[in-house]
């Protein structure tokens, strides 16, 4: 759920081209003596001290009323059914969790989901995620600021 997004959508009908810039803003309780108190000299690039709150989400519901498509909820029911019920395993992924193997494991949630028994998956096998399944059908029941303000944030 996390992530910014960047965006530019033309619409033929009339013409307009319209830039999104859904960049994270800076946590409202970010400064520079927080992050020293905790020890943390350089800003992460992951986990919940890096310098912004994730915008995407914001982003996606911004477009969707903007353009009058279809609801949040719509449009992430099928993500919520992978996640909940699995995908198979396939090779850029199978890549990319050996690529950040060190990252995964120091997470038991991510290590349980993407290094079972603490081997990457192979490919074709199931991965699911249903932590990521309720988060994502709390938003879509609740929209984005159960992620922003809600249960999730």
């Amino acid at each position: 759920l996390g992530g910014d997004l960047f965006a530019l959508v033309y619409r033929a009908e009339n013409r307009q081209l319209r830039a999104l810039d859904a960049a994270g803003f800076a946590p409202g309780k970010a400064s520079l003596e927080v992050y020293l108190e905790k020890g943390i000299e350089e800003i992460p690039a992951t986990g919940i001290h890096t310098c912004t709150v994730p915008g995407a989400l914001a982003g996606w519901q911004a477009l969707l009323d903007d353009y009058e498509c279809p609801g949040l909820d719509t449009l992430i029911g099928q993500a919520i059914g992978f996640a909940r019920e699995g995908f198979p395993a396939y090779g850029t992924l199978i890549e990319a969790i050996i690529k950040r193997r060190a990252q995964l494991a120091a997470s038991p949630e991510a290590a349980s989901i993407f290094l079972p028994g603490g081997q990457p998956p192979r490919v074709g096998d199931t991965i699911k995620q249903p932590s990521l399944a309720d988060s994502l059908a709390l938003v879509a029941d609740q929209g984005p600021d159960s992620f922003y303000r809600g249960r999730l944030g």
